[in-house]
């Protein structure tokens, strides 16, 4: 299922038992074409990220992002690290920065269903961190991938010759945890504050 405009959305249903994880992927291409059009408007590296904005029921909420991470030695999906966690609180993990490499082109988080009691919601966002200042050079979509349900997914587009920073979905957990609804975003931005700002995140950032 393909939501095609900001603003579409789709609740779904959740198994009464999920088996396996929640995967929330962010994918991009480097076929033919989009080579094409990277050598056109500045070189064939390229290096999108992932990352997420979560709000929880007891009021916790920040970013996990890869410019906060990917500098560290990689954590377990088990501790609690700048990379989120699986298994205790947020019960959301990211499993590590692409870096470009990756031939898989491709980069995950995974929710833990057992810790959706605790979820509010999630904001998804991708953002260019090297490659051409162009959404629609990449090919690049976030899918949201529930056992037992039907895939979701958003496709990136756009100019990014400014905007280099796509809020592309956002997730909500029903009141009584048995749904979740999936929402286009689709909207660009300067970088992560521009995003809280129109947001209302309500996070402080600094420089790295």
């Amino acid at each position: 299922m393909t939501l095609a405009n900001s603003g579409d959305s789709l609740a779904i249903t959740l198994p009464d038992n999920i088996n396996g994880e929640i995967k929330i992927r962010l994918t991009w291409t480097k076929d033919t074409n989009a080579g094409f059009m990277q050598r056109i408007l500045g070189g064939d590296c390229v290096d999108l990220d992932l990352g997420c904005y979560y709000e929880l029921s007891n009021g916790n909420r920040t970013l996990i992002d890869c410019l906060q991470f990917a500098a560290d030695a990689p954590a377990s999906r088990s501790e609690q690290s700048k990379q989120g966690c699986y298994d205790l609180e947020p019960y959301i993990w990211h499993t590590g920065d692409n870096r470009g490499r990756d031939k898989d082109h491709a980069e995950v988080l995974l929710v833990n269903p057992a810790g959706l009691g605790c979820i509010e919601n999630i904001t998804v966002y991708a953002y260019i961190f090297d490659g051409p200042a162009s959404w629609d050079a990449f090919g690049a979509k976030v899918s949201l991938i529930i056992p037992g349900c039907e895939e979701v997914e958003v496709r990136l587009e756009g100019d990014g010759t400014k905007n280099r920073f796509c809020a592309a979905m956002r997730i909500d957990v029903s009141a009584d945890r048995k749904s979740v609804t999936a929402t286009k975003l689709g909207t660009l931005h300067l970088g992560h504050s521009d995003c809280d700002e129109a947001y209302g995140w309500g996070l402080r950032y600094r420089s790295l």
